[in-house]
């Protein structure tokens, strides 16, 4: 008896998907929100409800089709699990309150940043001394810390 061979590929076998390739933490994004997830643990959905964020009620697709089960099933607000037993819920914030925040965490960065240089190099310094330069200066600077 001899076997047929055909130059078809076999359907019945699923396509191996790698796992680093999985998209589970992505979803849809509204217009004038910035969207994300936080992790459901004891009083860090009211901090993010204090700071002007909604939980998304919404249905929202998260992931993909190979992240496995249903983000929100049976629950108002879009959810997804995030392993060891946790939850994280996606919520929203207006975009002008989002950059906001982001200017004001850019400010606290700068301050720490200004604190670590010396105030006067005096006698004692080696050199030119310690600088520091950020992304945000000039395009063509890279972040760095230099000692001279």
């Amino acid at each position: 008896m001899t076997k047929k061979t055909t130059d078809r590929p076999d359907r019945s076998v699923k396509k191996r998907t790698p796992v680093a390739s999985r998209n589970i933490m992505t979803t849809g994004q509204r217009d004038g929100f910035t969207r994300r997830f936080v992790n459901d643990t004891p009083g860090r959905i009211e901090m993010f409800k204090e700071a002007g964020y909604e939980p998304v009620r919404e249905p929202t697709k998260v992931g993909d089709n190979r992240a496995g089960e249903s983000s929100n099933m049976g629950t108002s607000v879009v959810s997804k699990n995030v392993g060891g037993g946790h939850r994280a819920i996606l919520m929203e914030i207006p975009d002008k309150y989002y950059q906001e925040d982001q200017g004001a965490k850019e400010r606290q960065l700068e301050k720490k940043e200004k604190s670590l240089l010396p105030k006067e190099l005096g006698d004692a310094a080696y050199g030119e001394g310690l600088s520091i330069s950020s992304s945000k200066s000039k395009p063509s600077d890279s972040p760095k810390v230099l000692i001279q």
